[in-house]
């Protein structure tokens, strides 16, 4: 199967540099172009998605829907999850990013705690490591892996959790087993593929996960740059395997709190999901969607997407009705 990691389109705060975690932020009119290019560009291109997993945050759920409006012949579902949301900036949501920037130090062992502190702290990478691994373990690892290689299952996200989302991909296989196309490598930072850079708005990152190796030219191994082995060999050795029974929540109904009861099973048995599959990425930070796409003038590109707005192609559309009229 193939699987999407992709961020949001642009969003007024992006444009005006503001710390934007869990503020709902919306789109701007070119952050709405960026998700349907991509829409356009993976339903041209022959991608079938199956599924589609969500943000719950408008920014993240518009991007989803763009890409899921093409999608004719397979109509994905689009599911929502809180566990997918952007890094709670606590106090400094809303605030310019140049007024004070947030430093790794700042957040280490730093959880929220709203009860004990008049100011909300910024949300630790514990905090955002366990929220990957619960949407691996609750959802990612439930996907059908039967699939042809062109399905493809995406999930729409945000710049920083996605960081933390891959990297927790990543520990689930052996090091042996991940692979990378070779023409990748310069993209990343110092040979790690562990950290991939920046995403783009709509930016996405493409592997594919199989049973078997598939042999190509171009891809290399990678083992150098994830060192993580899996502690769990003699579990998957014995026989362990674990099929989630529990059902991806709708839309509407699925901003409940992280699953609570995901520490009553073995967590070696979740480790071991992938231990024995292969993993292939095929694009990092892929933009290709947006070859020759340039802002609207005059400003009208940054502004907030109001879908009661008509667009301006409608405009030139009637005034060339008139023409026809003199």
């Amino acid at each position: 199967m193939k699987i999407l990691l992709i961020r949001h389109g642009e969003t007024v705060d992006n444009v005006a540099g503001i710390y934007a975690g869990t503020l709902d932020s919306s789109l701007t009119n070119h952050g709405l172009i960026q998700a349907d290019r991509l829409g356009q560009f993976l339903q041209r291109n022959g991608y079938r998605i199956r599924q589609i997993f969500s943000s719950d945050l408008q920014r993240a759920f518009l991007t989803a829907r763009a890409i899921e409006k093409y999608q004719h012949d397979y109509s994905p579902s689009i599911k929502c999850l809180k566990n997918l949301r952007e890094q709670d900036f606590g106090s400094f949501e809303g605030r310019k990013i140049s007024s004070r920037p947030i430093t790794s130090k700042s957040i280490d062992n730093n959880f929220i705690d709203e009860k004990n502190s008049t100011t909300r702290k910024v949300e630790s990478k514990r905090s955002l490591d366990a929220r990957a691994d619960n949407f691996i373990d609750n959802y990612l690892s439930s996907l059908p892996r039967e699939e042809t290689e062109n399905d493809t299952f995406a999930v729409v996200s945000h710049g920083i959790f996605l960081g933390y989302l891959w990297r927790a991909i990543l520990k689930r296989f052996s090091s042996s087993n991940i692979f990378i196309e070779s023409d990748l490598s310069r993209n990343l930072t110092g040979l790690n593929l562990k950290y991939i850079g920046n995403w783009s708005n709509t930016g996405y990152l493409e592997f594919d996960i199989t049973k078997e190796r598939s042999i190509h030219v171009n891809s290399k191994p990678e083992h150098s740059s994830v060192s993580d082995t899996l502690p769990c060999q003699d579990a998957y050795d014995a026989g362990l395997q674990h099929t989630s029974g529990q059902d991806v929540d709708s839309y509407k109904s699925n901003n409940a709190k992280p699953c609570e009861n995901s520490k009553t099973i073995n967590d070696s048995i979740f480790k071991c999901q992938f231990l024995h599959f292969f993993i292939e990425v095929k694009s990092i930070n892929s933009q290709d969607h947006l070859d020759g796409l340039q802002k609207l003038r005059g400003g009208t590109g940054n502004l907030k997407y109001d879908p009661s707005q008509n667009k301006i192609d409608k405009y030139f559309q009637k005034a060339k009705k008139k023409q026809r009229t003199l």
